[in-house]
């Protein structure tokens, strides 16, 4: 594994891109404090795995049309940097090594399966978005590193993210695989007690998406309110590129 300095985000795109950034802050701390309640309480929640989530929340102001560096419409990194390297075991039994991904475009999220809000709404946002990539979807890898790897083993992975399509790899393993891993992404997952839910625990977790481009550089960041049409002008926009 490379460095395991937690990467330093430095934003371009001027008024309303900072917007959009405090607008989904305050929209990921409404839905924080909602799903707790819910499944606390029980209210509204089916205790299944696979069971509705709660509502995903509207878009951030803007989203679609603001514009940041270079054109595009995710939060820019000012001085790209390589991204971390790791290796984790893969949900087929592989392993998923980021180096061996030069020349495709990466999507990284942490999460876990029973995440009943922010993970279903992030994965239903890819699978919109390999579909309006077509064919390019093959350029892209969509990762999905656990949180929570109690509770996400490989079979449960196999079983939950199918569901948002095929371009989705999910990775796991033990803490001590991952721990190196959320470290140099600046994810530290916290455990919450739920005594009087079915679930038992939530996890809290990071609600953006990185975006490595095809040399392996840290280039995008998405924060929870940005749509697939956003994340595909820009993956259209590197692939143009070539870079």
């Amino acid at each position: 594994m490379g460095s395991t300095r937690a990467p330093s985000y430095r934003w371009r795109g001027g008024d309303a891109m900072r917007r959009r950034w405090w607008l989904a802050l305050a929209g990921l701390a409404v839905v924080a404090v909602v799903a707790l309640v819910v499944l606390q309480t029980g209210a509204g929640w089916d205790p299944r795995p696979n069971g509705p989530a709660t509502p995903a929340p509207e878009p951030a102001a803007g989203s679609g049309d603001s514009k940041g560096e270079g054109g595009f419409r995710g939060m820019t990194l000012l001085d790209p940097q390589p991204a971390p390297d790791f290796a984790l075991p893969a949900a087929d039994g592989s392993t998923f090594r980021l180096a061996d991904q030069r020349g495709k475009i990466v999507l990284l999220f942490f999460g876990y399966t029973y995440c009943p809000d922010v993970c279903p709404a992030t994965l239903a946002v890819w699978r919109e978005l390999a579909d309006r990539l077509q064919d390019d979807a093959d350029s892209v890898r969509m990762v999905f590193v656990t949180v929570d790897p109690e509770r996400d083993t490989p079979e449960r992975l196999r079983e939950h993210l199918p569901q948002f399509g095929r371009h989705i790899v999910g990775l796991t393993g033990t803490r001590e695989q991952l721990r190196p891993v959320w470290d140099a992404y600046g994810v530290k997952p916290e455990r919450i007690e739920l005594p009087e839910s079915s679930m038992k625990y939530a996890v809290a977790h990071p609600a953006q998406v990185y975006l490595i481009d095809q040399e392996g550089r840290q280039r995008l960041l998405y924060p929870l309110g940005f749509t697939a049409e956003d994340i595909e002008a820009d993956i259209r926009l590197l692939l143009a590129q070539g870079n």
